[in-house]
């Protein structure tokens, strides 16, 4: 999850200030494949969606595949 580094929000990722870029590229470096387990909380408006989670969830993947497919090609 994600937060603006006062609290514990459990924002979607990339909704707070967490720099994803560089966790994913940590993670990719991985010597196995991680489970990814995004902990949200909903917000008294109903946020996040499914929707916005999804968005968030194939985003990580993505990231992490491109990556992955980039550091066998190095």
């Amino acid at each position: 999850h994600d937060n603006h580094g006062e609290k514990d929000e459990h924002l979607v990722p990339y909704g707070g200030s967490i720099d994803w870029e560089a966790l994913l590229g940590m993670i990719s470096g991985a010597p196995h494949e991680l489970p990814i387990v995004m902990e949200l909380k909903e917000a008294t408006n109903g946020e996040p969606t499914l929707d916005q989670a999804r968005e968030a969830f194939d985003k990580i993947e993505n990231n992490l595949a491109n990556k992955s497919t980039r550091a066998k090609k190095s």
